[in-house]
């Protein structure tokens, strides 16, 4: 449902905003992109998660830090 309401709501401002479609379909592409990780996610069984939680944890905090010195305003 929220894919829906976005998508129509990205295209709807394509007259008003100087952007070009390509906004739209990197918004669709990123959409099924995150399903299918969601998806493979939940293919995973719970015990293999938590055993490496903090891992995973590290690894979020290393790439947020990597963003925060090496990102770029927008």
């Amino acid at each position: 449902m929220f894919f829906i309401i976005s998508v129509v709501s990205i295209y709807s401002t394509l007259d008003y905003m100087s952007v070009s479609n390509n906004i739209l379909s990197k918004q669709i592409i990123f959409y099924i992109i995150g399903f299918f990780i969601v998806e493979t996610l939940f293919m995973i069984k719970s015990d293999t998660l938590i055993k490496y939680s903090f891992y995973i944890y590290l690894g979020n905090i290393l790439l947020l830090v990597y963003v925060l010195i090496f990102g770029s305003y927008i």
